[in-house]
């Protein structure tokens, strides 16, 4: 999971060093915003994004998700896959560079499978997640086709909605939301890259969870009353379409 990580954020910053150099001489030269007529916008209208350089978008992928914990030890995790899905919306922050600021409501699976002393857990989280992130959107020459590379960095706002955890040690399933278990609210730093041909979208994405997610009544893997912490972390890769 590591090794993939420092992949993914590898790619993201060697991606925006090369757009942020490849744009510097279109600045320079003071075209961007003209009919936005050079690379990055040439056949941008009508492949997803309007006049004023907005845009929407579906959303449908796959998650790679583990919990990390801090401050305790022994305890080994396996990921769990599963989906996310949901709508976009994207806004041109400013007219002289090609920067976007990205929202919209994701449905997200998330959770580990955690043993420890020979105690096993299996968590599932189902959540409702509010993406905030900054695109630096960067078009590619391709004759009469738009191609763009999006590197991006922002953040991520969650709510947990439904989830099961299962105890294999007391041989209990609980509600993964309950006093006994993690609390629903999460958010923490989203970063990725995306790659748009016309309307079809492409995207990797890391999300690190910034809050502890651990009750204080936190009871399994042979824990009681646990006074440490745990956080979510994802890695996600998505398909869309744009309009």
């Amino acid at each position: 999971m590591k090794g993939i990580l420092n992949k993914v954020v590898c790619l993201t910053i060697a991606l925006t060093c090369l757009a942020i150099t490849a744009d510097a001489q279109v600045y320079r030269r003071g075209d961007y915003r003209r009919g936005r007529s050079v690379s990055s916008y040439r056949h941008a209208r009508g492949r997803g994004y309007d006049a004023y350089g907005n845009y929407t978008g579906l959303r449908l992928g796959a998650n790679i998700a583990s919990l990390t914990f801090d401050g305790t030890s022994g305890v080994s995790k396996d990921p769990l896959t599963g989906l996310n899905l949901g709508v976009v919306g994207g806004f041109e922050v400013t007219p002289y560079a090609p920067i976007y600021f990205e929202t919209g409501l994701l449905y997200t699976q998330k959770g580990v499978k955690g043993s420890k002393g020979g105690d096993e857990l299996k968590v599932n989280m189902h959540y409702l997640e509010v993406p905030l992130v900054f695109k630096y959107n960067v078009g590619i020459e391709s004759g009469l086709n738009y191609m763009s590379v999006q590197p991006f960095f922002g953040g991520f706002a969650s709510v947990g909605f439904a989830g099961k955890t299962k105890d294999f040690g007391t041989h209990e399933k609980v509600n993964t939301f309950s006093d006994r278990a993690f609390s629903n609210l999460d958010a923490g730093l989203r970063m990725g890259c995306g790659f748009q041909f016309e309307h079809l979208y492409l995207e990797v994405s890391y999300d690190w969870g910034l809050a502890n997610v651990a009750r204080n009544n936190f009871n399994h893997l042979g824990y009681d009353n646990f006074d440490d912490k745990i956080h979510t972390s994802t890695l996600s890769g998505t398909v869309g379409l744009n309009f």
